[in-house]
C-alpha cells in the first residue's frame, strides 16, 4: 500500500473546460476512500490523473513522497478499478457501510 497526496491539482481540457479545480487530498496507507458526486464533477478524471492515465494541468501528485507528475502509468505501481453500475452504486455504498445489500 502507499500514501497518495494531491496538492492543488487542476485538470483543464482544451477550450478552457475545468474538470478538476485545485483538489487537495491525502489518502493514508491502508485507508479506504470513496469519491462520490454527480456526473461530470471530476471523480473519474481525478482517479485517472492519480493512475497516470490523464495528464494534470497544474499541481502535484505524490505516491509515497515520490512526485509522479509525468511518470507513465506502468511505472506508478497503482491500479484503478470501477466495479459498480450507476444503478447499484447507492446500494453498494450502503452495503460497504454495514447496511445489508439488496
Amino acid at each position: 500500500m502507499a500514501t497518495v497526496v494531491l496538492e492543488k491539482v487542476v485538470k483543464e481540457f482544451p477550450g478552457g473546460v475545468i474538470a478538476v479545480r485545485e483538489i487537495d487530498l491525502r489518502i493514508s496507507d491502508a485507508e479506504f476512500v470513496v469519491l462520490v458526486g454527480p456526473s461530470g464533477c471530476g471523480k473519474s478524471t481525478t482517479l485517472r490523473m492519480v493512475a497516470g492515465l490523464e495528464e494534470i494541468t497544474r499541481g502535484t501528485i505524490r505516491i509515497d513522497d515520490r512526485v509522479v507528475n509525468g511518470i507513465p502509468p506502468k511505472d506508478r505501481d497503482i491500479a484503478m478499478l470501477r466495479f459498480f453500475a450507476p444503478d447499484t452504486e447507492g446500494r453498494a455504498i450502503g452495503a460497504g457501510a454495514g447496511a445489508p445489500a439488496a
